[in-house]
Formats: structure tokens, sequence, C-alpha cells
């Protein structure tokens, strides 16, 4: 199947914390999302996004959960005997992690987070020649 990967400079919108130490907080992010398949196809480059909440029990310790969309990405597939082929790929996903905090000054936190994703991706395709056509949806999870 695809390889997903989200581009690294994702830009953060806005997070927001009760407090320096301990207590909920909401962030968002935005970005791109590449699609690198096995096969030799042209998957267009599409806007992807981040929606998370979280809880930070002290300084140190977090739980946080997040909405990952990870585009639509339209499918390209060059002619092949005659026949000529379209498609498109929808993907979002939920992500549950753990968040460890170290304090480094009063402005200045390094974290690290380990987690669990789930996924699912549509994916559509769509193939004519000669005036006959033929499409098909799959959702893979």
């Amino acid at each position: 199947m695809s390889t997903i990967s989200r581009l690294a400079l994702a830009a953060t919108l806005f997070a927001l914390a009760t407090s320096a130490n301990a207590g909920f907080y909401m962030g968002a992010k935005v970005g791109t999302a590449d699609v690198k398949p096995e096969v030799d196809l042209d998957v267009d480059r599409a806007i992807a996004f981040n929606l998370n909440a979280g809880y930070q029990f002290n300084k140190y310790i977090g739980l946080e959960a997040a909405y990952v969309y990870l585009g639509d990405h339209d499918i390209n597939i060059e002619r092949i005997a005659d026949i000529n082929f379209a498609g498109s790929m929808e993907t979002d996903g939920l992500d549950i992690s753990f968040v460890a905090t170290l304090p480094v000054s009063d402005n200045f936190d390094l974290y690290g987070k380990i987690g669990y994703f789930v996924w699912a991706s549509d994916v559509s395709v769509s193939a004519s020649s000669a005036g006959v056509s033929s499409s098909a949806t799959e959702s893979v999870d």
C-alpha cells in the first residue's frame, strides 16, 4: 500500500494552555501531505491539518488525542493501452499519544511523544476507453 508522509514544516496555528505546568490544552496544525505509492503513479500533494486536545497532568507527563486529516489527493495515471485512468484518495485518522515534557527554563521546554495512529483511506478509481467507462470505490483501514 502507500506510505503517507506529512510535511515536517507544518505551521502551528494556535495552542492554548490553561497553565504552564498542568491542565487542558488545544491546538491545530496545517501543512501538506504527500503520498509515496509503491507503484509508478503521479499523486498530487494535498492540504493536511491536525486538531488536537490534551491534558498535562504535571510539568512532566501528559496525554493527547488528535484528529488528523491527510488530504484529498488526485491520482493521475498515464494512458495504458488506450484506457484512460483517473482517481482520488482521501485519508484521515485518530491519534492518541503519551507526552513527556522536560522543562529547560521558564520559557523553553523539550517534549517527546509516543502514540498510536489509526487511519482510513477512501480510494476511487475510474477507467474509460472508446466511450465505455467503469469506476470503483474502496475504503482501506
